[in-house]
This record gives C-alpha cells, structure tokens and sequence, in this order.
C-alpha cells in the first residue's frame, strides 16, 4: 500500500531554495539529477516508509545525496515531509 505523501510548506520552500541554488552554482544538469533524486526518495518511502533510519521518536531521514537530506514522520495513511536539508550547514540549525 503506498502511502499519500503530504508536503510541509517548510519543505517546499527549504527544497525550492537547495533546488534554486543547484541550478544557479551547478547548472540544469546537476538541478535535473538532484531532483530526480529527490522524486525516487519520494516514491522509495511512499511505498516502504520504515526504510530509512529514525533520528528522533517520530522523524526518519533520508539521506538523499551527501550535501542533501529530507526529513518526514509516518502517520496512520500519509507520510508528511517536513524539511529538506543542506547538510553543510550548522546542525545545530536543525529544527524539526
């Protein structure tokens, strides 16, 4: 059973912004493969959410490239992702 996938505004905007600045500093190439990354993350936890590690009680994390993570929590028919992150930056940071 596939799970819906819901996503937090937060994680539209965090992506917007990982996906605007790939395709600024690396071009469209490097932004099509990210998101092409990113929409195989997607469909992988929509179909088995409990795949990737848990970091805290109720968030999983994905590690999607080495620079690049999502971050959802499992609910009873949907997954909600809440965050996606550069993982250079500060983690301290980090707010989920």
């Amino acid at each position: 059973m596939a799970f819906k996938i819901i996503i937090s505004k937060s994680a539209t905007q965090s992506l917007q912004d990982i996906l605007d600045y790939t395709s600024l500093n690396f071009g469209k190439k490097k932004h099509d493969i990210l998101l092409k990354k990113i929409e195989d993350a997607i469909f992988t936890i929509s179909e088995h959410p409990l795949l990737f590690p848990k970091i805290k009680e109720t968030i999983h994390r994905v590690l999607i490239i080495n620079e690049i993570s999502m971050f959802y929590q499992i609910k009873s028919t949907s997954i909600r992702i809440l965050l996606f992150w550069n993982n250079r930056q500060n983690p301290n940071r980090l707010r989920l």
